[in-house]
């Protein structure tokens, strides 16, 4: 049998070709009114004439792509496509799931079918440095980081038909890069990065600056600031953006325009990003001087690559709106991808809550507001945007300023929608988010952890009382099970009860959302999820969309819903944090001290044995400050920024 022509699949056919003549092609076969007589040849070729008339030749030793068929079609029409899948029906074609490594591809095989031009190339780039995220899997997936490929092996062994997401006239170059990538990546490891090049060291003094700056914050606090603050944290993003400490820059950009709100006394202020800001720019100092290898410096310092961009007459399909709670505000967020490049985007507006209303506004309404050319951010999730002119930031956050944009409905047709963001085998994405580092330690792009999921059908779609939250089964083509979560909040009833309604009752298609993987396995949070009802497809934000009145109910209750023991003490130690970094050390009193002691006696009853250990050291400090009146805050300016790493990583690892 042709190895090649059994292992493609329906997907891998309507990547070669388009979807519309794949599920014509699939349709056509099992309607049985078409016959076929099939002609194999010794050398692997393959001869069909179909009943209407059509004749196809697949050459012996060739690929699908130099199919040859009489209706003379250019490139892979649905006659050979259709002649593909017959083939494989007649051979009863049962494929394997089991991963396979792509690095077992031997350099003979490369220079059987690749240009010299193209491995000579893939060899400098190889040599000079590239970051590679790789899974085995039954289709491998690399994701080339810095040159904006990913490379899918579609048939074992055979590097014909590895497929590029790049320009034509480089793929081949990226293929044997990925390749050779793979052959690094440890034998019994089902994913993980390999990095190539020399090592870059560890800028000293640059991260020297920002330990210090940070020290500063504690000690002085927001309140006690001293007045060239803003100056001294733009000398510092010069510096860490001089020393290609790209995320680091953003962390210390991020601090500067939280602490301009609180200069202002802008409701939008938050307190808690400000701690998980320095938390996050404290971890990454940590990591780039420790230079391990666990976690990948690219990854954490950022590139070049990484940098504000000016966007041209760009496409983008929405995925979603969701809702970012914070304590006196919400930030409503429409996700978007590229469908050139396949770069998923933000568009993002914050909301402060208003003092003087009794309630505060529905997440609709706010996704009601206008945005961009008289619609808000929730029409935007939904739609189509032909963008003429924008800038996207290194975060991935699009700013349309006064650019003109189009929008148009959308048929939800997400099967198009480019890799690695839509993802139609569970088990890959478990393995690939398995050997991700923390968040805090990852890109800082708004959607890194956002994928789109094909899904057959959801099941077992409840609400958890105790947990005031939606929970349901998805699973993938092949079975594979991943669980869809969407928490109560009285702002966005409407989308709650509408998103229950409709899973208890209509076809799932499509779920997008940021992805986890948790204790009991992958987990995502929708902020879209699509529906197809006798053919056609409708979708449900959750966060922003209204419900019929004859399904609203009252399913949910008002009011915050009781967190889990040790998500509430995270959170209340990241109050008392923040409280610190707000009034500074030097003017604690004896109430801070307090409730860092409780803090660690509370995290002790917990189990906790470390983290209690260090708030308890912290609260120790600041009673010795009311003792000693030549007490210094260095001690304790250093276990607080401890504890906000620490308190960093425990939000991506709870």
């Amino acid at each position: 049998m042709r190895d090649d022509l059994c292992a493609v699949t329906e997907e891998d056919l309507a990547a070669f070709s388009n979807r519309g003549s794949v599920n014509r092609a699939a349709k056509e076969v099992a309607d049985d009114k078409l016959t076929c007589q099939l002609a194999e040849a010794a050398d692997g070729a393959v001869h069909a004439e179909w009943s209407d008339g059509w004749k196809i030749d697949i050459p012996g030793g060739k690929t699908l792509r130099e199919s040859r068929c009489s209706c003379l079609a250019i490139g892979i029409c649905r006659h050979i496509v259709r002649t593909v899948l017959h083939y494989q029906r007649t051979h009863r074609v049962t494929r394997s799931s089991a991963p396979w490594d792509p690095g077992a591809i031997s350099d003979a095989e490369l220079e059987k079918h690749l240009p010299r031009a193209a491995l000579e190339s893939a060899r400098k780039l190889f040599e000079a440095g590239v970051l590679a995220e790789l899974v085995r899997s039954a289709k491998p997936l690399a994701r080339l980081h810095g040159l904006s490929c990913n490379v899918r092996f579609r048939v074992p062994g055979d590097i014909r038909y590895a497929a590029a997401d790049c320009a034509p006239a480089v793929a081949p170059t990226m293929a044997a890069v990925a390749v050779w990538a793979f052959r690094r990546l440890p034998a019994e490891t089902v994913a993980g990065f390999v990095v190539t090049g020399q090592p870059t060291p560890a800028p000293s003094a640059a991260l020297d600056a920002i330990d210090a700056a940070a020290q500063t914050w504690f000690t002085h606090g927001l309140a006690g600031a001293p007045p060239h603050l803003d100056a001294d944290l733009r000398r510092l993003e010069s510096a860490c953006r001089d020393a290609q400490l790209t995320w680091p820059a953003e962390n210390v950009a991020a601090f500067g325009e939280e602490l301009a709100r609180y200069a202002a006394h802008d409701a939008l202020f938050s307190p808690e990003r400000m701690i998980e800001t320095v938390g996050e720019l404290l971890g990454r100092v940590d990591a780039i001087r420790a230079g391990t290898g666990a976690v990948p410096q690219p990854l954490v310092r950022g590139s070049a690559d990484d940098r504000t961009i000016e966007l041209g007459t760009t496409r983008l399909v929405g995925l979603g709106c969701g809702v970012r709670v914070r304590r006196r505000s919400a930030r409503l967020v429409a996700y978007l991808q590229d469908l050139d490049s396949g770069a998923v985007s933000v568009m993002t507006r914050d909301f402060a809550d208003e003092p003087d209303d009794k309630e505060p506004r529905p997440f609709a309404r706010l996704g009601d507001v206008p945005f961009t050319q008289g619609v808000g951010l929730a029409q935007v999730g939904r739609s189509q945007m032909l963008l003429a002119k924008a800038k996207r930031t290194a975060a991935g956050v699009i700013a349309i300023g006064r650019s003109r944009c189009t929008l148009t409905p959308q048929g939800y047709a997400w099967e198009q929608l480019r890799e690695p963001v839509l993802v139609d085998d569970f088990d890959e994405l478990r393995a690939r988010l398995a050997a991700l580092p923390p968040a805090c330690l990852r890109p800082r792009r708004a959607a890194e952890s956002f994928h789109v999921l094909a899904v057959a059908g959801a099941e077992q779609a409840y609400f958890d009382e105790a947990r005031q939250r939606i929970v349901a089964t998805v699973n993938d083509a092949e079975g594979r099970t991943a669980t869809l979560t969407h928490p109560y909040h009285g702002r966005a009833h409407d989308g709650f009860e509408l998103l229950l309604s409709r899973l208890a009752h209509d076809q799932v298609r499509m779920v997008a959302g940021h992805v986890a993987l948790t204790h009991a396995g992958l987990a995502i949070e929708p902020t879209m999820v699509v529906f197809e009802v006798d053919g056609k497809r409708t979708a449900v934000q959750p966060w922003v969309d209204r419900a019929p009145e004859e399904i609203r109910g009252a399913k949910g209750v008002e009011g915050d819903v009781a967190r889990e023991p040790v998500a509430a003490y995270f959170g209340e130690l990241q109050d008392s944090l923040a409280g610190l970094l707000q009034v500074g050390l030097n003017r604690s009193d004896d109430a801070v001290a307090r409730r860092l002691h409780e803090a660690a006696r509370n995290g002790e009853a917990l189990g906790l044995a470390r983290l209690p250990d260090r708030v308890n050291r912290l609260a120790n400090e600041l009673d010795a400050k009311l003792r000693d009146v030549r007490w210094q805050p260095a001690a304790a300016a250093l276990l607080a920024c401890e504890l906000s790493v620490l308190m960093r990583l425990a939000q991506d690892l709870a």
